[in-house]
């Protein structure tokens, strides 16, 4: 199928047409996982944790940039978590570079083989994360069975003053998504949808463009988020 495709729009592309899939066109995708539900999706996770345990996604030049910013808009770093982090590279490289502790969290019970690494559903709410951490970092946004469920735990656990860091590329829009990585958003409709489902709980704060490609392939946004501060008081609306 995929050579009668190519062949076929080898032809095609003389007369500025060509054939692509459904979801290639879609802004957004979310995939369904049936009646199975949760269960199965959490079963293709950790398959896929164990049969890519050895790559690594997140990279130190992005983390680098995200130290700095940081260090720039955050009075004083007490502590950070990362989310979906199979072999915790990313909570080392930024414990590191902030000077405090950083954990993460994977799904997957080869959580236990890894540093500063806690497995943990990261859709989950934890009490005792709730306001803890400056920094909140993924780059797993798209593994989220519940996207928008996820954002709003992992903006629970942020400090007042903290940021919420969302690494996110091409690889990660609808045209990229599937049974293993069920959420899918074009870049461009990411703000749409951090608007829409942080109504009165979080914003956006800012997006980081970096000016280097990751793995020298893609092109990247960062979305910064921070939680929307609740006034001390009610604004009563005159009679």
């Amino acid at each position: 199928m995929k050579f009668l495709i190519n062949t076929t729009n080898k032809l095609l592309r003389r007369l500025g047409l060509e054939i692509v899939r459904q979801k290639d066109l879609q802004l957004y995708y979310q995939h369904d996982y049936g009646v199975a539900g949760f269960d199965k999706y959490r079963d293709i996770q950790v398959y896929h944790n164990n049969r890519k345990l050895d790559k690594i996604w997140a990279d130190e030049k992005t983390l680098g940039l995200i130290s700095e910013y940081v260090r720039t808009h955050v009075k004083k770093v007490k502590a950070g978590i990362c989310h979906g982090t199979r072999r915790g590279f990313e909570q080392a490289v930024l414990s590191r570079l902030l000077k405090c502790t950083v954990i993460g969290t994977e799904i997957s019970d080869t959580a236990i083989r890894f540093p500063q690494t806690v497995q943990w559903d990261f859709h989950k709410r934890n009490s005792k994360w709730i306001g803890a951490y400056s920094v909140v970092y993924s780059n797993s946004l798209d593994q989220a069975f519940d996207p928008q469920r996820a954002l709003e735990t992992w903006v629970e656990q942020l400090t007042e003053d903290g940021l919420l860091f969302i690494e996110h590329t091409m690889s990660h829009s609808a045209s990229g998504a599937s049974e293993m990585d069920p959420f899918g958003a074009h870049p461009l409709i990411m703000p749409y949808l951090i608007f829409e489902w942080g109504r009165g709980k979080y914003r956006l704060a800012d997006i980081i463009r970096p000016s280097h490609k990751k793995h020298d392939k893609y092109d990247l946004w960062i979305f910064v988020i921070k939680k929307v501060k609740r006034l001390p008081f009610k604004i009563r609306k005159r009679k």
